[in-house]
């Protein structure tokens, strides 16, 4: 701020400026001696003008904001006010960032779930890993092959057989999986399981997950027969076993 051309205001006032309901204040004596000592009161400034100056003065500076105004012109010192009054604004946000810094970090090292929870995750885990490598998937890339089409055409057919809920993928690893139990030799559809299966399940609210471990595993509901084997020779059968399926998620027993 220094060699900037300011205005020019009677040094013999006291400079004040009020933050938060606090003032923030400079002696006349104070800017003649070069130091300005910015105060944070909840005083009045004429209830302090009332103490002589020697003894304003001599005051402890603890609590106070201390500011080097030798060679500063009066404008530069009530720069240097305003600019003290803005952090005392700062102060509490400032706080409060630094409070919920260290509360994140403290909670990362925290068990925040309960182990049952912890010990279904590593079921679910389980049973997906299961699923990956027993049942297998393609991708659309192997889905593009089999089906002799580009990878694109393969997005755009899974893309639509997952609007109509003939067809559901899952995601693993960042990658979309197309579990391979949905589809036949040739790439396509199983009318029977997309019909049977697959579709009033997914409509059902049955999550994709779920939906391929419960149709590709024997089933007590079916004398422990697997749902999709039964839906490619017993349509009836299937049907009656997906609606009980289906009402027993809805209303379990117990509930």
């Amino acid at each position: 701020m220094r060699g900037q051309k300011l205005g020019h205001r009677s040094a013999s006032a006291a400079a004040t400026k009020t933050v938060a309901g606090k003032s923030l204040k400079t002696s006349s004596e104070a800017l003649q001696a070069g130091t300005t000592r910015v105060k944070v009161s909840t005083k009045s400034v004429s209830a302090d003008r009332k103490k002589p100056a020697r003894e304003r003065n001599n005051e402890p500076t603890q609590g106070l904001e201390v500011v080097d105004s030798r060679g500063l012109g009066t404008d530069e010192i009530q720069r240097a006010i305003d600019y003290l009054a803005s952090l005392q604004d700062l102060r509490p946000a400032m706080r409060t960032h630094h409070r919920a810094q260290v509360e994140a970090a403290l909670l990362s090292n925290v068990k925040l779930i309960s182990d049952a929870t912890q010990k279904q995750a590593a079921r679910s885990a389980g049973v997906r890993l299961r699923l990956l490598e027993e049942e297998g998937f393609e991708t659309f890339e192997s889905l593009a092959q089999i089906r002799r089409i580009t990878e694109s055409s393969a997005r755009t057919w899974v893309s639509r057989q997952r609007k109509a809920s003939l067809l559901f993928t899952v995601e693993y690893d960042n990658k979309v999986l197309i579990p391979k139990f949905q589809l036949t030799e040739e790439g396509k559809l199983d009318d029977a399981v997309s019909t049977l299966v697959t579709k009033p399940l997914l409509e059902a609210g049955v999550d994709p997950w779920t939906l391929w471990s419960w149709s590709t595993r024997p089933t007590g509901l079916l004398s422990d027969q697997v749902p999709t084997e039964v839906a490619r020779v017993n349509k009836r059968r299937i049907q009656k076993a997906v609606s009980t399926y289906i009402a027993d998620r809805k209303f379990p027993i117990g509930a």
